[in-house]
């Protein structure tokens, strides 16, 4: 890592008070209406938001930024989080965010779980996310920043800036289990965007990215991006990757950062970085005019290099302002971009500053140079393009949608906000926004964030969230947070899929690893509005490849469930699944009446974008017969250590009416390896004949976890001195 790098500390838990949500502070007023049913075939969405909820406290900036917080708790139910930065809970303007857990009526009434860092103007939650699963538990982690967070002590620093990480479990966060991160200089602002970085480097755990757009590097206030990796114990303490690629004084790098999905379909994360004041030039024309940046992930991580680089075309565009992935737009597996420029101005300066919205395609060779869309906002000073993201797939149409805002928008009020939704389809985004949302009062900057949602109520389709830090509901600038779901009220059946681990049935965050080698668990439960017989079909690929091609794998129930309104689940463990694989799924109710449903997806992916891995264990049983009178030598070698802790089972068996005695390492019949051990493994079976009806010998051996960063297991098993079996050997 170069010596400009940032210097990470683990943090102490005293630094940071994490606290359940205090009956002493102002409870945030909530508002729902009445969920809808979801639809079995694409539909509209909901104009009017199903859930909303205000700060009640004055100047609180509640909705300055909001997001899926991914799925903490494991239900299956995304959660939403938002950031209030100027929140005063016993320290002036240090800032809170705020977890609303999902279920089967959206986001709940009451906040789960309030985050801080009882420091007075540190704006904690200024930006919010989700983290992934950094820890392969299979719940969603969430990550905040709080980018004018100073260090006290011996290193002094002023809005230095710092990160925070909350692990998710079966209750939701984990009390008393977080992760920190800031920089080593003085106005850094390290934390001004976090974002997860999907996984980067294919280990089946989630990455993070935190940047720092005031990060001096070869020049002042250049900026910089870090990402840390995940692992079984969590976040790595120093970042594996540091990019400050500008080379130019107050470049704004790192104001925006995210997820670029998988853009060039290597089975890698990409991430992108916005620089929004990037000056391609020198004359003036050249000023702000802004750069987005890509890089790609791979075996060893992210490039150092960008692979993709594209820089505004107009005077204080800001090009770059606001990133994200687009999802994958047009189904065609390669996951695209969104880059917002909310100062942009058309050639004729009119509309000024109405701001505009760019996507770019994903392929094999990576990201198109040139946008495949684009969209103006339309009104002078509007700054369409402040805020982007992925909506994911809002009306059930199979293609994801992207959202865009225009914070500044007029109505019949100056400055309400506004949201717009764009519809994905076969040749990208097609056309015109198809659905908008405009803030009910003067000055409330709806748009101002802007996120999925996830999928909030379990009906797969994805809902969305915005922010409007300065609505008033009986406060002065006490913002709110609006959430609108998805298909509208257009259908006869819920659906809620999931996957799952197979053997034991936790949850699978998406890009998380099973725990088989070979099988994973698939689940929806549904709730019709009659009862009905309905049995599952599904279908499971690796993410390359078509669900109609010979490699994917195709089944179907045998025998039909009745299901009552109440609900039912129906479930599939699909085996014949290969090892180290990414694997996409999609799975639908057939009806015994006649019919199907439309065909059901994780909500936070395109069809075509990965959904899990399956991981490099050992295998768990081989069986291996020995010949009567003879021998049989079963060797493991071990050419890496193991990452995670295996298990494997071998069982010998002989001909009926013989046994045998085995011997192991250990001498008995169940043994611990340490994980670092690179001698072979050596188990013997030697038979003696006799009238006994024993006929199977079985040894369990275990190996230990090791943290050194060695991810991968090999191993070579052979069977000798068999004359009626022909060699065993498997490298893999």
């Amino acid at each position: 890592m170069n010596q400009l790098s940032a210097v990470l500390l683990q943090a102490v838990l005293g630094l940071v008070l994490l606290l359940p949500l205090l009956l002493t502070l102002p409870t945030p007023h909530v508002s729902r209406l009445t969920p809808h049913v979801l639809c079995a075939a694409p539909a509209d969405l909901t104009t009017t938001p199903a859930w909303s909820v205000t700060s009640n406290v004055t100047g609180t900036l509640l909705g300055w930024d909001v997001a899926t917080a991914g799925d903490v708790n494991g239900d299956g139910y995304a959660d939403v989080i938002a950031g209030a930065p100027r929140y005063s809970n016993g320290e002036t303007e240090e800032g809170v965010a705020f977890l609303y857990l999902g279920g089967p009526d959206g986001p709940a009434d009451t906040p789960a779980w309030m985050g801080e860092n009882n420091q007075p103007y540190s704006w904690f939650g200024s930006s919010v996310a989700a983290a992934g699963d950094v820890n392969g538990d299979g719940y969603g982690d969430i990550i905040i920043g709080a980018p004018r967070y100073d260090i006290t002590g011996t290193l002094a620093l002023t809005d230095t800036g710092q990160a925070f990480v909350y692990y998710g479990g079966p209750a939701g966060i984990v009390t008393g289990t977080l992760w920190t991160a800031h920089t080593d200089q003085s106005l850094a602002r390290f934390g001004t965007a976090v974002a997860t970085a999907g996984d980067v480097n294919g280990d089946g755990y989630s990455d993070v990215i935190i940047t720092a757009n005031g990060y001096d590097a070869e020049e002042t206030n250049e900026g910089a991006a870090f990402v840390y990796r995940g692992g079984p114990g969590g976040l790595d303490a120093t970042p594996a990757w540091t990019v400050h690629p500008t080379g130019q004084a107050f470049a704004n790098f790192g104001r925006s950062a995210s997820s670029a999905g998988d853009v060039n379909g290597d089975g890698y994360s990409d991430v992108i970085i916005g620089a929004p004041w990037y000056d391609t030039g020198t004359t003036d024309e050249d000023r702000d005019r802004g750069a987005a940046y890509v890089y790609r992930g791979g075996l060893a991580g992210l490039s150092n290099a960008p692979a993709w680089t594209v820089t505004g075309d107009r005077r204080e565009a800001e090009f770059g302002i606001s990133v994200s992935t687009a999802g994958d737009v047009n189904n065609d597996g390669y996951s695209d971009v969104i880059v917002g420029a909310y100062k942009y101005t058309q050639d004729s300066e009119h509309p000024w500053r109405e701001g505009a919205a760019f996507v770019y395609h994903g392929g094999s060779g990576g990201l198109e140079t040139s946008p495949a869309w684009e969209e103006r906002g339309g009104q002078e000073s509007a700054k369409f393009g402040l805020a982007v993201a992925t909506a994911g797939d809002m009306n059930g149409d199979g293609y994801t949608n992207v959202a865009a805002s225009a914070y500044n928008y007029n109505t019949t009020y100056t400055n309400t906000g506004r949201v717009l939704v764009y519809d994905g389809g076969a040749g990208g985004l097609v056309g015109s926004y198809t659905w908008s949302a405009e803030g009910d009062q003067e000055g409330a900057g709806l748009g101002y964030a802007v996120s999925t949602a996830g999928d909030v109520n379990g009906d797969n389709y994805s809902d969305l969230i915005a922010g409007a830090p300065t609505y008033n509901d009986g406060q002065m600038d006490e913002g709110a947070a609006f959430l609108y779901l998805g298909a509208g009220d257009a259908g006869n059946l819920l659906a809620h899929p999931r996957q799952l681990r197979s053997i034991v049935p936790a949850p699978i965050a998406p890009l998380g690893f099973s725990d088989s080698i070979n099988r994973v668990h698939l689940q929806t439960t549904i709730w019709p509005t009659q009862t009905i017989s309905a049995k599952l079909q599904w279908q499971v690929a690796p993410f390359d490849v078509s669900f109609t091609a010979p490699a994917a794998i195709s089944g179907t129930a045998l025998t039909w469930t009745s299901v009552p309104t109440t609900g039912t689940v129906l479930s599939q463990t699909v085996d014949g699944l290969a090892r180290d694989t990414l694997y996409r799924w999609r799975a639908r109710v057939l009806y015994e009446s006649g019919g199907q449903s439309r065909w059901l997806y994780l909500p936070w992916n395109g069809p075509n974008e990965a959904d899990f891995r399956t991981p490099n264990l050992l295998e768990a049983i081989q069986n291996f017969y020995v010949e009567p009178g003879h021998s049989a030598t079963a060797i493991r070698m071990l050419l890496n250590p193991a990452y995670v802790t295996q298990t494997f089972t071998l069982t010998f068996i002989s001909s009926p009416g013989y046994t045998f005695t085995l011997a192991l390492p250990s001498g008995g019949l169940t043994t611990t390896l340490a994980a670092l051990e690179s001698s072979p493994v050596t188990i013997t079976a030697q038979t003696h004949p006799t009238t006994s009806l024993g006929t199977q010998f079985t040894t369990t051996i275990t190996i230990t976890s090791d943290l050194s960063g060695q991810d991968t297991v090999y191993h070579v098993t052979t069977v000798a001195d068999l004359t009626f079996l022909p060699l065993v050997l498997r490298n893999f």
